[in-house]
């Protein structure tokens, strides 16, 4: 079964790979042409052989950071017809705003340092849609993790919590850990490739048999989160404008919006 999206954009990353592979090549190619003058030049020529990488990556850093914009310039057209505003790099005003509504989805997309993590947002009265980013690690080995996040308030519909996950390698044993025992729906096929926690009224109500079908099509990593008013659904990736349009079609099928 085809899946409804593709995760992720990875226009920016082969850009930096690219740079950063170019500034080598062109820092070696500097130390060879610079090697017959290593006498005169002593320590300088450290300097000179490094000037490549450098200037490798503030073009990196520029160009980069146009990359970003055109993305939430596309983002931003391709989310009017769904009637929401795109707020790109939120000020705090917004942010703290945002702070009460997505205190209950921290843990189960692990949006560990809240809304600081947030690089962009889109919004209506009745939804919220964003991009949450955290580092792990330090120094040279650091992680960016990246989560796309659409809640919909749904008050009169949500009683008691649920968590619903389709597992990526290694999810499975830690998932259990953090929510407990998994609800089993006598389903299978769906309850070989979903994870479900929480409440078995709110889970037989929320993936009916009718929604079933559509998630067994969802990627790996794919996260439902039902509970405070709230029903969530959250994807480990960034997006450009067509994927998340898809990613949205995908969830509000799934939703009933």
């Amino acid at each position: 079964m085809s899946k409804p999206y593709k995760g992720g954009s990875t226009r920016e990353s082969l850009f930096w790979f690219f740079m950063i592979v170019l500034g080598l090549a062109g820092q070696i190619l500097t130390m060879y042409l610079l090697h017959p003058y290593q006498d005169q030049l002593q320590a300088w020529i450290l300097l000179f052989a490094c000037l490549p990488f450098f200037i490798a990556v503030i073009i990196a850093i520029v160009v980069s950071g146009r990359i970003r914009k055109r993305r939430l310039k596309d983002i931003a057209a391709a989310l009017v017809p769904f009637g929401l505003e795109t707020v790109p790099d939120p000020p705090d005003s917004i942010r703290n705003y945002v702070v009460p509504h997505i205190e209950g989805m921290q843990r189960v997309f692990d949006l560990r340092n809240g809304v600081a993590g947030i690089q962009w947002m889109a919004y209506n009265p009745q939804m919220l849609l964003f991009e949450h980013q955290h580092v792990t690690g330090s120094g040279k080995h650091t992680v960016t993790h990246t989560y796309t996040v659409i809640a919909w308030a749904k008050p009169d519909q949500v009683t008691n919590w649920m968590v619903a996950i389709r597992p990526r390698l290694g999810e499975t044993r830690m998932s259990n850990r953090q929510f407990g025992e998994d609800v089993i729906l006598g389903d299978d096929e769906f309850d070989d490739k979903w994870l479900v926690y929480g409440s078995a009224d709110t889970a037989h109500r929320f993936l009916s048999l009718e929604v079933r079908p559509t998630l067994m099509s969802s990627p790996k990593g794919e996260r439902w989160y039902i509970d405070n008013g709230w029903v969530v659904v959250g994807y480990p990736a960034e997006f450009r404008a067509e994927n998340l349009v898809k990613f949205f079609e995908h969830a509000r099928t799934i939703a009933r919006v």
